[in-house]
């Protein structure tokens, strides 16, 4: 296996944390295998080095799947930290979790079939997409998938989800959806333009994809965990920020708790994301336990 530092990885926690769905852990030799940007990894953690072991890729593809070359991870703590005292302080053990750099469309796929799915049945339907339509163990072109039909597609267990993605491959393959265009866009633009045009893709889908498929780290996708630790560790200011935007709903709109979020984390706003995601998460679970 070849090797490169990467001080500030968990491996374990960055492959499993609701980011990618197609990884798996091999227990025995403490060992990750899957789809790292079109190649088929396998990698492992050396904690004692400090080392990313990997074979089946190349360093270059490790280096942006990981964004261990464009980020200084502990400057992102420390403005969390500045930010947030308590969620710095509740996330520590945390840390080392990596924002992944994912392939653009495989992202896009990724998330639409992840709407009100759970992660058991999201692995089955990308498996199933690939086995169908993929080429030589790769994942499924959008040229690909645009020639499917319908009932193909939900013959993968996809449900409704099908024509998402078919006209998501659809609009892919004509340049209709252009993810250079997007890359190159604000946030902002960026989630309009998905949001107005893609069929299948609605306000939390468009976060995903931006934050894991585009990089845009200002992304703030909202599910229920996070709405319930946003509302709970920041109720009063929540309500007057959305307050100052005239906004007088019952529920905090998703688009307010996103803008409260970069409002107050800036650039880092998907990784405070990931943070009151996971805090809020196992906290219920430990209150479950006891």
């Amino acid at each position: 296996m070849q090797k490169i530092k990467a001080p500030d990885l968990n491996l374990g926690l960055s492959l499993f944390s609701g980011q990618v769905f197609d990884w798996q852990h091999d227990r025995k030799a403490d060992c990750y295998c899957g789809d790292l940007l079109g190649d088929s990894a396998s990698l492992k953690y050396d904690a004692n080095a400090k080392e990313l072991l990997f074979e089946g890729t190349i360093k270059e593809k490790v280096v942006e799947f990981f964004g261990l070359d464009d980020e200084n991870y502990e400057k992102m703590l420390a403005a969390i930290r500045k930010a947030d005292p308590k969620l710095y302080s509740d996330s520590k053990e945390y840390f080392g979790l990596r924002i992944l750099h994912q392939d653009p469309w495989k992202a896009a796929v990724t998330f639409v079939c992840s709407q009100n799915n759970n992660i058991p049945r999201i692995r089955k339907n990308l498996a199933a997409l690939q086995e169908k339509f993929g080429k030589n163990g790769k994942f499924p072109t959008a040229p690909a998938l645009s020639k499917a039909s319908l009932a193909q597609l939900r013959a993968c267990g996809l449900g409704y989800r099908a024509e998402y993605i078919h006209s998501l491959a659809k609009n892919v393959s004509t340049g209709k959806l252009n993810f250079s265009q997007l890359k190159k866009m604000s946030y902002e633009d960026a989630f309009v333009h998905l949001v107005d045009n893609q069929h299948g893709i609605g306000p939390k889908v468009a976060d995903c994809f931006l934050l894991y498929g585009l990089g845009k780290m200002e992304a703030f996708p909202t599910d229920v965990w996070v709405r319930k630790a946003v509302e709970r560790q920041y109720g009063k200011k929540l309500r007057d920020f959305v307050e100052c935007q005239e906004c007088r709903a019952k529920e905090v709109p998703y688009q307010f708790i996103g803008a409260f979020a970069r409002r107050k984390f800036g650039k880092h706003a998907g990784y405070a994301q990931q943070f009151l995601f996971l805090c809020e998460r196992n906290s219920e679970e430990k209150k479950r336990k006891w």
